[in-house]
């Protein structure tokens, strides 16, 4: 009994320490005031607005004050970080944090990228008898056991890397050959 109010215990704490990252705003107030100014009645005093406040958003973009990224721009991100074990990165999860849209229709979250299809570029047996793959995109991952290898793997294989337990990756590459792996660089 003791062992497992200790557990519960123990839970609760570890719960308790990690606390989830602060939302991001939904917009940037540069990006607020300049769409501020569609509702100024008069056409001339709109026109005004709609330079001033253009221009300082244009000042901010250019000291890197407010960066505007697309899905896109976010998605190749993603892929070029996948299968680095990184801290939940707010920016990834779609126009707040909060689920909630600023007046405006919410806009389906980024899925969450699992799955990578690639073509190897290189690949090396080290002395341990352990493959070290590059991928097309510089990506270099490493098996990390050895696996059910009925052919060897070759430079220009297609490759598929699934996310796998516990932060562990599995690729299969071929139609034969499966090994569990993780991202070295």
């Amino acid at each position: 009994m003791k062992t497992k109010a200790l557990l519960a215990l123990g839970l609760t704490i570890t719960g308790a320490a990690t606390a989830a990252p602060p939302p991001l705003p939904a917009s940037s107030a540069a990006v607020d005031t300049l769409l501020a100014c569609l509702d100024v009645a008069d056409a001339g005093a709109r026109l005004t607005c709609f330079e001033t406040q253009a221009r300082a958003l244009k000042a901010a973009t250019a000291r890197k004050d407010v960066i505007v990224i697309d899905q896109a721009e976010i998605q190749k991100t993603k892929r070029s970080l996948f299968g680095f074990a990184l801290p939940h990165i707010a920016l990834f999860d779609g126009p707040s944090a909060d689920g909630k849209a600023k007046g405006k229709e919410q806009k389906e979250k980024a899925p969450d990228l699992d799955r990578l299809e690639a073509t190897i570029r290189e690949i090396h047996r080290g002395a341990n008898g352990l493959w070290s793959l590059e991928l097309e995109d510089g990506a270099r991952w490493q098996q990390i056991e050895s696996g059910r290898e009925s052919d060897e793997p070759r430079a220009g294989m297609k490759i598929d890397i699934r996310k796998a337990s516990m932060g562990s990756y599995f690729a299969k590459i071929g139609s034969s050959i499966y090994m569990r792996i993780r991202r070295v660089s």
